[in-house]
This record gives structure tokens, C-alpha cells and sequence, in this order.
């Protein structure tokens, strides 16, 4: 018995056999983990550029770059509300130089990024801070006063690669999960109760961390594994106006967030619920964003802005910036923006926020 064990046992086929069986469990176990990102935590700062007299305002992400020594690095979105642009776009820079850029959608396959406009910084302070902007071949100058109280801390899961998936398109998809997925995770000084109801957590901590990095893994990894890049750029298309997390209105009586939450469907679509929070900075309390109590007479007002039959009902919610309002239901991705001033008529009088239309 011990001489026919010892016989298979060195048996070159019995190795062979025994060599290709463990080569189909690792490469089992590494495909199955091969769309895994995994993250670095970046530490970012976050803070308003605003100039009420050209009706721009940058809201702004900001973190050092340790590999260059101190030298601040800028991501965000910016409104802009004047006769030479108007709209919300990205914007990307450093200390000297903001680029403002929008993607070019038409041709999705590659998501082209054009740029429409150059900020270049004069000076900086702690207060303010002097601009040149070209647009449109125009050259605008101004004063952006800096707003960065109370203190803001942004913990940014960035997906830095992926565990074993090669792909010469990283940075795409990369793009695409930043609007499908929230990987900001945002906690504010002595706002504990807000940093509870947006994260789950109070405070940033490891547990905290250990448990995102898991959730987040997850989810990317169930989602490229049922769409190709092709059909993602395709819903990025639809919603690349906003990340799926962001601040998109700030002063010091309220903070305006709104959060995607992105689900696979059974047919293998994807569903975006929209969610927008509005707080009361002062006693963190949470403000109803429902258009409904925000207006009256909601229908009339949408009738002026052609809005879709599907926007006729009590589900609408509101996110407010400081150039208008982006009405959209609580799923899907349709949307429309209405202006400040066209609003002013339709305020409902009792509502929180009315102080922004006075």
C-alpha cells in the first residue's frame, strides 16, 4: 500500500494534474476579486469661493499634493450666473490656476473634457482673493470672498486602482463611479448631529473606514461586473451634471447636500434615487425639501419651464444653489433648473429658506 501511494504520489501526471488544479483555483479566486478597488484616503478641506457682483461661486474640495510640498489642489463644481455663461460645471486647478471645464457628451465614448473658461488667482488670503477669468474671450475681473466656517473635513475614498483588472480606461471608469457612488464622506465641526444623519458616524474613525472600504468595494465590484464600459458611459451621459455626492449650497445658516443612491436592478438597470438634505447649521435641524413646501402654486411654475408630465406630483424634490434650484423626483434622472428670480412670486412665505429670496 505504501509503495502504490508513493508510486502516485511521484507519478508526473498525478503532479500535472494536481499543478493545473491549483492554477484554476487561483485563477478562480483572483478573477472574482479582479474588479476590487482599492482606495487611499485623501484629506480634503472644503470651502466657497463666492463673488455676488460677477454671480460666480465656487464651491471647492482642496488638498495638499505632499509629493510637491505645499501646494493646494482644487476639484469642485462652480456656478456661474452672468450674460457671458451660465450654468454649473467642473473645475479643476491649483493655486495660481482654476481651468472650468464641462464633458463633451456628444462623443461619450471617449468623455471628452472641454475646457470653457481660465481663473487665474492674483493673490490669496484669508479673506479674499483677486481673479482674472477668461470667457468666452472676455476677460471679467473680480473678488472672491472665501467662506470656510464652520470647518468642513472631507474624507475622500479615492479609488486609486483596481486588485488585478488592466484596463488602458482607469480613469474613466474611475470618473463614472464618482457619479454613480458616494465616496466623500463629509463631517463638520460641532455639527455632530448632521455628520450622524449624512455618514452613520459622528466622528471619522478606522472602524468607520475599515467598514466603507468594505461597502464600497462591494458595490463597485458588483457593478462592473454587470456593465461594460460602454453601457456606464452611457449613464454618465445622463448624469454627469452632479457627483453623486455634493455641497451645493453653504452659508452661515445652511448647508444643502444631495447624495445619489445607486442600486442594480433585477432587469440589469441601473436606479438613481435622488436625495437632498437641507440643514439648519444652527440647531442641525433637518429642512423639508420637498418643492411642495417650498412653492406655491408648483404646477404653474413648472408649466413655464415645459417640465415633463411626470413632474406633476408631490414627490418632487428641490436642491437649492446660489443661481437657482434643481427640481428632480426622488428616482430617476430627469431634472430641471429654475432661476432665482423667476421664483421670487412663488415662495411660500413660511418656509425656511425664504431669507434667500428676500
Amino acid at each position: 500500500m505504501a509503495k502504490l501511494l508513493y508510486s502516485i504520489l511521484h507519478n508526473e501526471y498525478f503532479i500535472l494534474i494536481i499543478s493545473i488544479i491549483v492554477l484554476v483555483i487561483i485563477f478562480k479566486i483572483l478573477m472574482k476579486n479582479k474588479y476590487r478597488p482599492y482606495f487611499y484616503i485623501k484629506d480634503i478641506t472644503f470651502f466657497i469661493l463666492k463673488d455676488n457682483i460677477n454671480n460666480m461661486y465656487i464651491y471647492c474640495n482642496r488638498f495638499e499634493n505632499i509629493d510637491e510640498g505645499i501646494h493646494y489642489l482644487y476639484m469642485g463644481k462652480i456656478f456661474i450666473n452672468n450674460a457671458d455663461l451660465f450654468g454649473i460645471y467642473e473645475i479643476a486647478g491649483n493655486s495660481k490656476k482654476i481651468e472650468v471645464f464641462d464633458y463633451d457628451t456628444e462623443e461619450f465614448i471617449t468623455l471628452n473634457r472641454k475646457n470653457i473658461a481660465e481663473i487665474n488667482l492674483k493673490n490669496t488670503n484669508l479673506s479674499k482673493i483677486e481673479y482674472v477669468m477668461e470667457i468666452n474671450g472676455k476677460r471679467i475681473e473680480g473678488i472672491f470672498e472665501i467662506i470656510n466656517e464652520p470647518k468642513i473635513n472631507i474624507k475622500n475614498f479615492h479609488v486609486c486602482g483596481f486588485k488585478y483588472l488592466k484596463t488602458y480606461s482607469r480613469g474613466i471608469i474611475v470618473t463614472i463611479l464618482n457619479h454613480l457612488f458616494n465616496f466623500y464622506y463629509v463631517f463638520i465641526d460641532n455639527k455632530e448631529k448632521i455628520n450622524f444623519d449624512i455618514n452613520g458616524e459622528y466622528i471619522f474613525s478606522e472602524d468607520f473606514k475599515c467598514k466603507k472600504e468594505k461597502e464600497l468595494s462591494d458595490e463597485v465590484s458588483s457593478i462592473l461586473k454587470q456593465f461594460s464600459t460602454y453601457e456606464l458611459k452611457q449613464y454618465f451621459a445622463k448624469i454627469k451634471d452632479l457627483y453623486a455626492f455634493n455641497i451645493l449650497y453653504f452659508d452661515e445658516k445652511t448647508i444643502c447636500i444631495y447624495k445619489r443612491v445607486t442600486k442594480i436592478e433585477e432587469n440589469k438597470k441601473l436606479s438613481i434615487n435622488n436625495v437632498s438634505l437641507i440643514y439648519d447649521l444652527n440647531n442641525q435641524k433637518l429642512i423639508s425639501s420637498y418643492f411642495k413646501d417650498l412653492v406655491n402654486n408648483s404646477d404653474d411654475l413648472l408649466k413655464k419651464y415645459n417640465a415633463p408630465n411626470n413632474f406633476y406630483n408631490d414627490d418632487l424634490v428641490f436642491i437649492i444653489t446660489d443661481i437657482g434650484v434643481i427640481v428632480m423626483s426622488d428616482s430617476g434622472y430627469e431634472r430641471i433648473f429654475i432661476a432665482l428670480d423667476d421664483m421670487k412670486y412663488y415662495i411660500n412665505k413660511d418656509h425656511y429658506l425664504v431669507y434667500l429670496f428676500n
